[in-house]
């Protein structure tokens, strides 16, 4: 817990005790985001449930709200080093901050209002698989479908979270254990067995809260086909996630982001990682007998099909930084590994020391990264709210101008941005949503200017003024004549 806190709070601190707020955050400043509509009826509930606990609105509250969250992330690596048996206080020191720096959770810092509901539910999956693999009867194996369902009704990128606990749980008991082909395969079914389960507990209730709610799931990345494909096209998925482990993301999507979650040189300490772990599951294998050495060799082959099996639910196309948490189990599986090692050689204790430096080297490069992250959002917030107030000052100056009268915004999201910073001052960030140039342009830049600097509109129709002759003689804003009155109706010319 002191770990997670400490990193969470060095990496996440700029996030915590400040408040940036824009893009989403201002749509659900009061709320935890879209939920029935896009099959999050978990989240949608636990929104309910708290308003009613608290008596309040829910706020996006950046201090409450990330204490939240590193304390879940506590939860989940504590949960996950309990049943491996990861004791080692360093290995356990870099684990945390391997995983509460990841850009996943600098992703969920920009949407801070529906944080800790995300890994409340990847805890509550662990939680879960943990009770089950300690019992093992009828009574853990429900239990374990019903958290994980609820996990998933949560954030549906939970499943790959929880598919790598079940897997990582599973290749403890290969190991460790003497287990005969028949014990093996049942327990492998009885893995799949509760992924078939809390999936089909998932859409009945799904299904079942969208006709109490009457609610309609929207067509968002896939979502209201859950991601149904051919199998052509799935075979090329499965292809993707083993390539995004060597890999990481190098494209830019149609929002302009991607699910990098090795940015800058990152990517090249993720590779030595690699290759370190690899050698030491190499070592690891050496000491077992050819059974459990074919039993846990088909267990780490699968992890990074698994880990990323977000590739494979969704087109590469559609992801982005927020769905890839199942990325860090990874970094679990090193851990263990390291664990069960680190004194068996030599070569194996010199080679895990390397792989827990790179561990931390990587966190510390992933501290580094998300502060910057968090600066970018204070400059470009800091710049919109410059800009906006300008545009205020000008729109209350302008010659007939009353607070009743109709304002026309034309081109407003195709704003002219070139004299701001934020590609000036920072490399490339794909990251949402601290991606881009500045948030003039952002869908929910109007509800920014009203949130931080108080003006809101009485709005007139665009479509029928932007075909006047009078409108496109004007110039574009800022220069002077881009805002006049035009038949009764304020016009304010962003662009043509």
């Amino acid at each position: 817990m002191a770990a997670c806190g400490i990193w969470g709070i060095i990496a996440h601190g700029p996030a915590m005790f400040g408040k940036f707020s824009f893009h989403d955050d201002v749509a659900w400043f009061n709320g935890v985001g879209v939920t029935y509509e896009l099959g999050r009826w978990c989240l949608g509930a636990s929104g309910e449930i708290f308003e009613k606990i608290f008596g309040s609105f829910h706020y996006s509250t950046p201090a409450f709200n990330g204490a939240l969250t590193l304390a879940a992330l506590a939860f989940l690596i504590y949960i996950i080093c309990r049943r491996l048996k990861i004791n080692d206080r360093y290995v356990i020191i870099a684990l945390c901050g391997v995983t509460v720096c990841f850009p996943a959770i600098t992703n969920i810092f920009g949407f801070v209002y529906t944080a800790p509901y995300y890994y409340i539910g990847a805890a509550l999956g662990a939680l879960g698989a943990y009770y089950f693999y300690e019992k093992k009867n009828i009574i853990s194996f429900i239990v374990c479908t019903v958290c994980m369902a609820l996990s998933t009704g949560i954030y549906q990128s939970n499943i790959p979270v929880n598919m790598m606990i079940l897997l990582l749980f599973m290749l403890d008991e290969a190991y460790s254990s003497d287990m005969k082909w028949k014990e093996y395969v049942i327990l492998a079914a009885k893995n799949a067995g509760i992924c078939a389960c809390f999936m089909a507990e998932y859409f009945i209730m799904n299904a079942a809260f969208l006709k109490i709610k009457g609610r309609q799931m929207y067509e968002y990345k896939g979502v209201s086909r859950f991601g149904m494909t051919g199998a052509a096209d799935y075979i090329r998925r499965i292809y993707t996630a083993y390539k995004r482990f060597i890999k990481p993301a190098d494209y830019i999507n149609y929002d302009g982001v991607s699910a990098n979650m090795f940015p800058w040189n990152i990517k090249y300490f993720h590779i030595l990682l690699i290759v370190a772990g690899i050698i030491l599951i190499v070592f690891m294998l050496q000491k077992l007998e050819m059974r459990r050495m074919i039993q846990t060799g088909i267990l780490i082959l699968v992890s990074p099909l698994f880990a990323y099996f977000i590739y494979v639910m969704v087109g590469e196309e559609d992801s982005h930084g927020g769905m890839t948490f199942g990325e860090v189990f990874m970094f679990m599986l090193c851990a263990y590994v390291i664990e069960k090692v680190k004194e068996s050689r030599k070569a194996a204790a010199v080679i895990s020391r390397i792989c827990v430096a790179l561990m931390i080297v990587i966190a510390v490069l992933y501290v580094r990264f998300a502060n910057v992250c968090y600066l970018k959002a204070y400059i470009m917030q800091s710049e919109a709210i410059s800009y906006y107030n300008t545009l205020i000052a000008r729109i209350e100056s302008a010659e007939g101008y009353t607070r009743e009268t109709p304002i026309a915004y034309i081109g407003d999201l195709a704003k002219n941005d070139d004299g701001l910073n934020g590609t000036k001052l920072f490399d490339p960030i794909y990251l949402p949503p601290f991606q881009g140039n500045s948030l003039i342009n952002d869908f929910m830049w109007e509800e920014t200017m009203e949130m931080w600097c108080g003006f809101s509109r009485v709005p007139a129709d665009e479509e029928d003024i932007s075909d006047m002759d009078a409108v496109k003689a004007m110039p574009v804003y800022p220069d002077s004549g881009s805002i006049k009155m035009v038949d009764d109706v304020l016009v304010v010319k962003f662009a043509e």
